[in-house]
């Protein structure tokens, strides 16, 4: 079996200090400076992952490792 494994594209948004509105930043090279940002909002996925019981385990710990 082969994976294909790309960068997520997944956008991110922040609110700088001083301002009401939020920007939308998909890389994080062109993220605003550190000081100017008040918070950061990130993607939240709620998923139902069905797979046969000999891999359940595999699939914890890699949805663990990965932030999940």
């Amino acid at each position: 079996m082969y994976s294909i494994i790309t960068a997520p594209t997944v956008s991110y948004r922040c609110k700088l200090r001083n301002k009401d509105d939020l920007i939308v930043v998909d890389n994080p090279l062109e993220a605003p400076p550190t000081e100017n940002i008040d918070k950061w909002y990130e993607a939240i996925v709620t998923a139902t992952i069905i797979t046969p019981t000999e891999y359940a385990k595999g699939i914890k710990i890699l949805c663990e490792e990965r932030r999940g």
